[in-house]
């Protein structure tokens, strides 16, 4: 338990390290709202997320943070991606601790003014989750549109679940749903 209150704070600080601007992320589902602030290191391609999600008829919750190193010198500004890590605490049956190897994308079309589609998608194996977690997976999916230099509305869908080792718990929901929500950029 405190080895797990340890990494929960470790998890919360790293954000900390950058100054530079970043965004706000919140989204709501009919069960489940998601937070998530990401930091740009300053004068580098670095991003550093912390955030969660808390899902409310299943008391389920997840506490996250990312490093990721984003490719922004391509010469298609149209498309930005990024490869990274993303420790994940979560609980469901237990709690447990999984690290996830994954990234993310964002493709703003320039012929469509204001839209992006983005994606991101996270996995664990087995060496890389702990109690009793055989693996772990997020998945987001999102359509946005800029309302505001610094503000964007979407409508997204998220599913994030782990596999359990024993047989009878199997796979199970943090979340697994449709959302609406806002990016702040700062």
């Amino acid at each position: 338990m405190l080895k797990n209150k340890i990494i929960y704070l470790v998890l919360l600080c790293v954000p900390t390290l950058s100054i530079a601007g970043g965004s706000i992320d919140l989204s709501v589902s009919k069960d489940a709202v998601r937070f998530e602030h990401d930091a740009i290191r300053v004068d580098s391609e670095i991003h550093f997320t912390v955030g969660g999600i808390y899902n409310k008829p299943d008391n389920t919750y997840l506490v996250s943070s990312s490093f990721n190193v984003v490719d922004q010198t391509s010469l298609n500004r149209e498309l930005i991606g990024a490869i990274g890590v993303k420790g994940y605490i979560y609980q469901i049956e237990e709690s447990a601790f999984s690290v996830g190897l994954g990234g993310f994308f964002r493709y703003r079309p320039t012929t469509l003014s204001g839209f992006c589609v983005e994606g991101l998608f996270y996995y664990s194996p087995n060496i890389m989750t702990f109690n009793k977690t055989k693996s772990m997976h997020e998945l987001v999916a999102r359509v946005n549109y800029q309302i505001h230099n610094r503000a964007r509305v979407f409508v997204g869908y998220n599913h994030i679940s782990a596999t359990f080792n024993d047989t009878e718990v199997g796979v199970q929901d943090i979340d697994n749903s449709f959302n609406v929500g806002f990016r702040l950029n700062y």
